[in-house]
């Protein structure tokens, strides 16, 4: 296989969360009450009476969405703290037409695939393409096309834990950015739900602002424009290479990186965009892809492109079960699928879909799989910096939690919500995360 073309294209590859949302894509907005004599603390924010709600007012189909990646903190220096994780409201669909899923990383893995790209990222700021050759100043100037994606993974790993040089990986591969934005270096995909995120994590808006410029100033150089004729552009570019299986997934990354700036610019048309690309997607997909050529290289990726497109962008559900069906058919014995890229975009895009079952065998897949180094290796032992960090954001999804959970003194626990929508409409939906008197 190879896999180098998948980097050599036009595009990089896109991060998560889940999300945003990230990977985990962020779907709400904590309501930032403090009560400074509390113990327990949401994303470092105090909640009134140690409640903290999230509201979720859009319009979704009957699918999976993503609420964020949330850090609880106990800042008793001396008692553990029972927490309860509870819905109060479930707005007009009723409790019945929403189940919540609650997961938590696997921190071990986060932690040791975060070093691994502290260590080997380059003096520019961005990394080696390729197994890291073990000296930052080579070579002269990193592969451009994979700098947000891989940072990702460090930036989850610094809302997980707050470690600093996690901040610094991050914030060093953002300067590169910066540079190649002075010599208009176009920007990929996944760089731009990077940096929103980074600025949602640090409170600083310059790197969302980055983000903003430059995709703007991508569509006008190569779309005319528009957000379509972007689209369109990065379909020819990938026609053009003979790579068709790459289409949907490459235009996937720039409608993640649309929903990303919507999320943090809202009203200024981003989630139009995100539309817009989609449905270039779409038209690719039912008009010209060979669904029938399982063995095409890269298939896998074009089912997950679309998945994820159709998912949160809430357009074309009704192609999601037969996308799902095939994707799930190329899962392997151990939860594996062609290999460790092609799995962890897998996850990403079957949580959309609440294939909670599969996604967790091919989360377990990974796990397993992890190297001693940190790193994630194909069947040949080459390393790929950038694979690493799309592991890495699929470890956000290793458990699921049972509520009430404790947390010890001074301690924290990630987790991620994952609500499933069961029917369509508009909902108004509130997480309640309370912290227990201590007994």
């Amino acid at each position: 296989m190879k896999k180098k073309l998948i980097t050599l294209g036009i595009l990089g590859l896109f991060s998560l969360v889940l999300v945003s949302a990230g990977i985990l894509i962020y779907f709400g907005q904590i309501n930032q009450n403090v009560d400074v004599e509390q113990s327990i603390t949401l994303d470092g924010i105090g909640c009134s009476g140690n409640v903290c709600t999230e509201e979720i007012g859009t319009v979704y189909s009957p699918d999976t969405r993503l609420s964020g990646l949330y850090v609880l903190t106990n800042n008793d220096p001396e008692n553990s703290r029972e927490v309860e994780l509870k819905r109060t409201s479930c707005g007009d669909a009723g409790c019945s037409g929403i189940t919540t899923t609650y997961y938590t990383p696997s921190m071990e893995n986060i932690i040791k695939g975060a070093d691994r790209l502290v260590v080997t990222q380059n003096d520019d700021g961005g990394w080696d393409w390729g197994t890291p050759d073990g000296n930052p100043a080579t070579p002269a100037e990193s592969p451009k096309n994979t700098i947000g994606v891989t940072a990702q993974g460090v930036l989850d790993a610094y809302v997980l834990t707050e470690e600093q040089s996690y901040l610094d990986t991050a914030i060093n591969a953002y300067d590169y950015m910066v540079v190649l934005a002075t010599a208009d270096e176009r920007m990929r995909g996944p760089d731009i739900p990077f940096l929103v995120e980074l600025s949602e994590a640090t409170g600083n808006s310059v790197y969302a602002g980055l983000a903003e410029e430059r995709y703007q100033d991508a569509l006008t150089e190569y779309g005319s424009g528009t957000a379509t004729g972007f689209a369109e552009f990065v379909r020819g570019g990938r026609v053009g290479q003979g790579l068709p299986a790459l289409v949907s997934w490459d235009i996937n990354l720039y409608v993640q990186g649309a929903l990303a700036l919507d999320r943090y610019y809202s009203g200024q048309g981003y989630d139009t965009d995100a539309d817009a690309m989609t449905e270039v997607i779409y038209e690719f997909m039912y008009t010209t892809f060979d669904f029938e050529n399982t063995d095409e290289y890269a298939y896998g990726l074009a089912l997950t492109g679309a998945i994820e497109s159709f998912a949160t962008t809430g357009l074309h559900t009704d192609k999601l079960e037969s996308l799902t069906t095939g994707l799930v058919n190329g899962q392997d014995e151990k939860g594996c699928f062609a290999d460790p890229q092609i799995t962890a975009y897998a996850i990403m895009a079957l949580l959309n879909v609440n294939e909670k079952v599969v996604m967790l065998e091919a989360s377990e897949c990974l796990i397993t799989t992890q190297d001693g180094s940190g790193a994630w290796l194909e069947s040949d032992g080459s390393e790929y910096t950038e694979v690493g960090s799309e592991a890495i954001q699929t470890m956000l999804l290793k458990n699921q939690l049972t509520s009430p959970v404790t947390i010890s003194a001074d301690g924290k626990l990630g987790f991620v919500i994952a609500n499933d929508f069961m029917t369509a409409g508009t909902e108004t939906y509130i997480i309640t995360t309370k912290a227990l008197p201590v007994e």
